[in-house]
């Protein structure tokens, strides 16, 4: 792992982790409490709509995560490359 690519991909990927869990956690959870009290005064249209868009951010950002953690940034790694039933790296011979 000496590409600076890599460990640029990879420190991005764990810094987004972090901040999207904790924005999660506390964000939403304490964001959705809120919005059901101020529903029930009949005040929180305005943040029910936020938090929709907020959830979508959330779970967008999960997908990105997903996403992230499969591509890399020079192809496969050696052990996700699919092999042939003889050993030979299939991924080689496309090439």
């Amino acid at each position: 792992m000496h590409d600076p690519l890599i460990k640029l991909w990879v420190l991005n990927k764990f810094a987004l982790t972090i901040l999207v869990i904790t924005g999660s956690t506390f964000g939403v959870g304490f964001w959705v409490e809120d919005t059901i009290a101020l529903l029930e005064t009949g005040q929180g249209a305005a943040h029910a709509v936020a938090l929709f868009a907020l959830s979508g951010a959330n779970l967008a950002s999960f997908v990105l995560m997903v996403w992230l953690s499969v591509v890399k940034p020079r192809g496969l790694t050696p052990w996700g490359r699919p092999q042939r039933s003889g050993g030979a790296d299939v991924a080689n011979h496309i090439r």
